[in-house]
């Protein structure tokens, strides 16, 4: 699955992610900057079980992101396009594969 972005599973709401969502996300793996990041990092990934934001998914795997957002919203290291890419696919295709089991 290298490269496959799961962005159509779906979001935690049980339906998919919304255009602009979406969108936010894509812009970002497309071009992972600080503008980019600081519009996409709040997006939630998944909600049921507990809320899971994109930040939160690239804290369990990047160990040079912020453990919390900076008060000024300037990032000292924006997430590579495939750390972010293994975050979403973490979070989604973990909580696609637990439905299914359930």
């Amino acid at each position: 699955m290298k490269g496959t972005i799961a962005l159509e599973f779906g979001n935690g709401f049980r339906r998919k992610f919304t255009p602009r969502i979406k969108k936010r996300l894509l812009d970002l793996i497309n071009n992972p900057n600080h503008e980019n990041w600081n519009i996409a990092y709040n997006c939630v990934l998944r909600n049921d079980n507990g809320l899971t934001t994109l930040f939160m998914a690239v804290k369990e795997i990047d160990p040079k992101i912020a453990r919390k957002q900076p008060e000024d919203g300037l990032w000292s290291h924006i997430p590579s396009r495939e750390t972010i890419i293994q975050a979403i696919n973490n979070i989604i295709l973990k909580d696609e594969r637990q439905h299914k089991m359930n």
